[in-house]
Order: structure tokens, then sequence, then C-alpha cells
């Protein structure tokens, strides 16, 4: 994985596509489980609590 390809999920220029090993290492290597990671990868959106 390149950061340019990250940066180009991220902003929805692309789409993800991991087969299951790698979804799998990617929970590993981010502590988290296939729950915890979000169905969209784009920019996070401002909670209505930071805008107050």
């Amino acid at each position: 994985m390149t950061q340019q390809a990250i940066s180009r999920w991220e902003s929805g220029e692309d789409e993800l596509e991991l087969t299951i090993a790698q979804t799998k290492a990617l929970c590993r290597a981010l502590g988290k489980s296939l729950e915890e990671i979000p169905d969209d990868l784009g920019p996070p959106s401002p909670s209505p609590q930071a805008e107050n």
C-alpha cells in the first residue's frame, strides 16, 4: 500500500478492494475488529457537538 493509494481511498477517488486475508491483516494492524472499521472510509464527518 502506498500513501497515495490510501489518500485516494480516504478522499473517495478510488474504492478500497481487499482480499479477506488483507482485511484481517488491516484489522490486526489497526488493533480493531472488523465491526469497528467504518463502512465509509472517506473523510470523517464533523460531529454535531463539534459545531457548538
